[in-house]
């Protein structure tokens, strides 16, 4: 009986996971801060297959914002005028995209997914993105990714494979002469 309750804990635990499958965010930095909403959705329904399950619910949206539910996950992508918030980006990161006065802040909130659904989502959002008119590119994991590398990469799902470079920054540095204990 034990070894059954321990089995049906585990699987509860499972099950709350998947309901807290993880949720993504990224910044589009632009020139400018304008957007082609209704280009932007039909890229996503050409290239990614991406169509609100209820679109009903785009009554909600403004003109500075596209909510879309699609496959148990809220996805939304807001104009935002102005710079990221915050200094969040790295120096190299700021000195590169300086010129930027508006972006596109791209949001996954997955439920019913799980975390690699919901990262893949992430990177059809915002490859997507990236082709608005005056993107500079895709600012996240404190890194600055140009939109021509950001969408080279996103075509990996094309392919059945994983984004893993849309979504994780490999790099390699030197940090001098250090004793490690």
């Amino acid at each position: 009986e034990t070894i059954r309750n321990y089995w049906i804990e585990q699987a509860k635990q499972v099950e709350e996971h998947k309901k807290k499958a993880g949720n993504f965010v990224s910044f589009v930095l632009l020139e400018k801060p304008e957007w082609d909403k209704a280009a932007l959705q039909q890229i996503l329904q050409d290239e990614w297959g991406i169509i609100d399950a209820e679109p009903e619910s785009a009554e909600n949206d403004d003109e500075n914002s596209l909510i879309i539910n699609y496959q148990g996950a809220m996805l939304n992508i807001a104009l935002m005028p102005g710079p990221i918030p915050g200094n969040e980006a790295t120096e190299a990161a700021v000195q590169q995209t300086s010129q930027h006065t508006g972006h596109l802040l791209v949001a996954v909130l997955g439920i019913g997914q799980s975390i690699i659904e919901n990262g893949e989502m992430l990177v059809k959002l915002t490859a997507a993105a990236c082709k608005q008119p005056g993107a500079l590119g895709d600012y996240a994991n404190g890194v600055v990714y140009p939109p021509d590398y950001y969408q080279h990469f996103a075509g990996m799902l094309k392919e059945n494979l994983f984004p893993i470079y849309n979504l994780v920054w490999f790099a390699f540095g030197n940090i001098g002469k250090q004793d490690i204990d």
